[in-house]
């Protein structure tokens, strides 16, 4: 071997000897003597890395056929020098102690016994030596110590190790593309340097060894494994839409994908923050339009990128022809940290913003499709359902026809019915009027045939593009006694899932003609139950034709009473429903029952919550709305050089505030350039970006111009990103420049009395909003007219507003547009029975305008004062009036305390 180790051998003369004595030995005799050997490759030697409790055993095998084989141990210690720890025998285990810190090496050489007896070395197999690691380390950093580098620059990976005699390093490097790369053979130099030519996440790791240890996992101790950034500058933003071509309906959608690029092209993969792209729209404001994640349209939006993408939905609206809109992108933002300051790579310069073209393709109504009103119809009698005949684009969206389509429909199937109720009409012509989409007809069944009727629709002017035809197979079943309620989802409408609930038969077909179809539904669920505690579901009527139409502009609000004795007269009842309030987010029970019935029957649905996501954002009005609801519009009225603030928060996607600090906000400007964001920025369409405190808040101050003149208003648009979800815009305030004459500071009090006698009424009282001239604060864009005036008596039993049982010590009415609020007697829909003095004693009027904290309330102090006394005092038993017409039963032969009162 060429091994340091110094091997056991015989001596010269004793080798010698044995080689005279074979050398008169028969052939056959020595043959016989060498046959026995171990097996090549057979020798195998296995131990643990790392030792435990100071030692570590190792065991050797071999296969040495018609003979025994020996083994030998040596070991190399720390220091590097090798000694035969266990001399040959037939014993194949070693224990090692380990007794300092360090790397030791191990190997087997194995012969036969006869080989070892007749001192036959060079035929001895020997194994590649087994590592024992005690206490011994080896780690790897980059030079960038974990920071991000730019894509082309050079890392140098540095390995330190402990406890390795004359350590030997090899460095292994991943590539983001997920291809491993070696520095080569082992070396003495601790450190290897690569190319990071790839934007992305590279792993590299270490490998220390002792010179003589094997290459493997025996010899070699690992590093932990290290990670690496890389990224490219980022150099250009490209717009790639999905599609070439959106078709112009209004509800279909492409996909616009905004990529942030280095100079080679190659993707920012570390870049996390946003990019706004718009429209050029050559055919006026909203043709084409970016969707937000209420549903609204803009003309530009503000993506979310991360990990160097962002997308955003477009949409183009109904327009007559094809046209070709340019999609630009502008402004590239990093994201900000906590702290509200910037990340990454800061503001982004030098980028070149690119562009992309997407054609609009006008609809065309070359589609047919019928819906019924009903699930089935009946034969106990004559019964019916609307069918509604309606045309479509290719996207499946409804679209009006821009001609006037007539279109035929004919009845098949293996139940008879009719177009018309006392007659049999198997066909009927329908004309669907040019910019409608549907028209409704009635399908009659017959009395007494069970089976399906079948409605076919065909386009009957062919010199027209034909329409695609449609049918739609409706059952008709004997229908028995009311049975059940079912609850369906049947689609959305308006971003709300829709429900349909159904009287039913034992059968389950739809009761909808006698008296079974008089259904009373109560709609309720289990929100606010243990099940779910803190939930609240917002619920709309709709209406029955499955249009998808809403009856009212906003939402009926929670269950039960909304809906509750809600009648309809075909067995069949629709209701739209959203989320108010996720509560903890179990799912809760939505039950329909049908009350007329006794009785009642039920059935019932479950409503599983989305559950709550940042990324919304909700102005934060500086004064009380004109508008209330979600997103609703806030009008304020300023002054010329006034300072306003503005507010956002953010929220999840109820509405919920979100307490996330650093987020950006962008501010824009919209109307009158009449103030000046806090940039100096003041045109329409300027932006300003802010930042949210810890509280979700992010506030900036407007600077009304000196300048402005009354009439004229600004407002506010907010957007932004929390959680890498874009949203907005969302309009935050109106802002109306008043004159300081009609602006409300203080509230006066007229027609007050300090004395009044008793159970008379008072004279009007009239708090007045005025101005700082000390005049009534009145105008046509005054903000008064919403203000909310509250009169408050310290003492309802002295002064009360209404007299008798409907007298209580407070009322609140609003002003009556000219900045007045009167309380008298019979005002309407002010206090019914007006001021009223009761018993004697002092209380004090106190008027506050509770729609603004700022305006200091006004009072005065009122005393009621007992009115001359009656010749005839009262008699009272009890604090009862005893007297003729006030009869009290009283005990038998049972004395009694009357008291004698005088009164007024």
């Amino acid at each position: 071997m060429t091994s340091p180790r110094n091997r056991k051998v015989f001596t010269g003369l004793t080798m010698a000897s044995s080689l005279v004595w074979m050398s008169i030995l028969p052939a056959a005799a020595v043959l016989a003597h060498s046959a026995p050997t171990v097996t090549p490759g057979s020798v195998h030697l296995t131990g643990p890395i790392r030792p435990t409790n100071g030692s570590a055993t190792f065991t050797a095998s071999a296969s040495d056929p018609n003979g025994t084989a020996e083994y030998q141990f040596w070991v190399e210690s720390p220091n590097g020098q090798w000694k035969d720890m266990q001399n040959y025998s037939t014993n194949n285990t070693f224990t090692l102690a380990t007794p300092s810190q360090g790397d030791y090496l191990v190997v087997v050489d194995v012969m036969d016994q006869a080989q070892v007896a007749a001192g036959d070395w060079n035929m001895a197999q020997t194994t590649l030596p087994d590592g024992v690691f005690n206490g011994s380390t080896v780690s790897v950093a980059s030079n960038a110590n974990g920071s991000e580098v730019a894509k082309g620059a050079s890392v140098t990976l540095t390995a330190t190790s402990s406890g390795i005699f004359s350590p030997l390093y090899q460095f292994w490097y991943q590539d983001p593309s997920g291809t491993w790369h070696q520095s080569g053979a082992y070396q003495s130099s601790k450190t290897f340097t690569f190319t990071a030519g790839l934007s992305g996440t590279y792993k590299f790791v270490a490998f220390a060894k002792s010179p003589e240890a094997a290459n493997n996992q025996h010899g070699a101790l690992q590093s932990n494994v290290g990670t690496q950034v890389a990224y490219g500058t980022a150099s250009q933003v490209v717009l790639t839409p999905a599609s070439p071509s959106v078709v112009a309906n209004g509800s279909a959608t492409d996909m616009l994908t905004a990529t942030v690029e280095d100079s080679h092209g190659d993707v920012v993969a570390n870049f996390n923050g946003t990019v706004v792209v718009q429209v050029a729209n050559p055919q006026g404001h909203g043709a084409f339009t970016f969707l937000d994640s209420f549903g609204k349209t803009a003309d530009g939006a503000k993506v979310a990128v991360a990990n160097g993408q962002g997308t955003v939905l477009t949409s183009a609206l109904p327009i007559d022809g094809n046209y070709t809109y340019t999609l630009t992108s502008d402004n590239l933002m990093s994201a900000a940290t906590s702290a509200g300051g910037t990340a990454g790579q800061g503001q982004v310069a030098n980028v070149t913003y690119g562009s992309a073209t997407v054609m609009t393709t006008a609809p065309s109504d070359n589609i047919l499709n019928l819906q019924s009103s009903l699930p089935n119809l009946e034969s106990n009698q004559v019964s019916s359902a609307t069918v509604w005949v309606q045309l479509e684009d290719s996207t499946g969206a409804p679209y009006p026809t821009a001609n006037g389509q007539y279109v035929n429909l004919t009845l098949g199937g293996t139940a008879s019915g009719s177009f018309a109720a006392t007659s049999s009409q198997p066909t009927a012509t329908v004309e669907v009027a040019a910019g409608t989409t549907q028209v409704p007809v009635l399908v009659y069944s017959d009395q007494g045939v069970n089976g399906t009727i079948t409605v076919t629709a065909t386009s009957e002017d062919q010199s027209q593009t034909p329409l695609v035809p449609a049918s739609i197979s409706i059952p008709v079943d004997e229908v028995g006694t009311p049975a059940a309620v079912t609850v369906r989802q049947v689609g959305t409408v308006s971003g709300e899932v829709l429900y349909a609930a159904d009287v039913v038969d034992a059968s389950g077909n739809t009761i909808s003609l006698g008296s079974g179809a008089a259904a009373t539904f109560a709609v309720t669920d289990n929100t606010g139950t243990s099940v779910n505690p803190g939930a609240v579901l917002d619920y709309r009527t709709v209406s029955t034709t499955l249009t998808g139409s809403v009856l009212g502009s906003s939402s009926d609000g929670p269950a039960p009473a909304n809906l509750s004795a809600t009648s309809t007269s075909s067995g069949q009842l629709e209701f739209a429903v959203s989320t108010h309030t996720p509560g903890n987010g179990q799912p809760v029970t939505i039950k329909v029952a049908d009350t007329a019935l006794s009785p009642p029957l039920a059935g019932t649905t479950t409503w599983d919550f989305a559950a709550t996501a940042p990324g919304f954002v909700e102005s934060l009005p500086r004064f009380a709305p004109i508008v209330n609801g979600h997103h609703g519009l806030q009008l304020a009225s300023v002054t010329a050089g006034e300072t306003a603030m503005v507010s956002a928060q953010l929220t999840d996607q109820y509405g919920h505030p979100v307490q996330e600090a650093g987020q950006p906000i962008w501010f824009t400007l919209v109307g009158s350039s009449v103030a000046a964001l806090p940039n100096g920025a003041m045109q329409n369409g300027d932006r300003y970006e802010a930042f949210t405190n810890s509280q979700g808040i992010a506030a900036i101050p407007l600077h009304v111009l000196t300048s402005a003149s009354p009439s004229q208003s600004f407002g506010v648009e907010l957007a932004g990103s929390s959680g890498g979800q874009p949203h907005g815009p969302v309009f935050a305030a109106d802002h109306f420049v008043v004159s300081s004459a009609n602006y409300a500071t203080t509230l006066g009090l007229s027609g007050e009395e300090a004395r009044v006698t008793a159970g008379t009424a008072l004279a009007s009282l009239t708090a007045t909003l005025e101005n700082a001239l000390g005049g009534i604060a009145s105008g046509s864009l005054n903000y008064v007219y919403n203000d909310e005036i509250l009169f408050q008596s310290s003492n309802s039993g002295v002064v009360s507003f209404g007299s008798g049982a409907a007298a209580s010590g407070s009322e609140i009415i609003q002003p009556d547009g000219y900045g007045q609020v009167t309380a008298e007697m019979g005002v309407t829909g002010g206090f019914a029975g007006g001021l009223y003095a009761g018993m004697a004693g002092t209380a004090t009027i106190t008027v506050t305008d509770v729609s603004n904290a700022a305006m200091p309330s006004a009072s005065f102090t009122v005393t009621v004062v007992p009115g001359p006394a009656i010749t005839t005092p009262w008699i009272e038993y009890q604090g009862q009036h005893v007297s003729s017409v006030n009869e009290i039963p009283l005990p038998a032969n049972t004395p009694v305390a009357l008291q004698v009162v005088n009164v007024d």
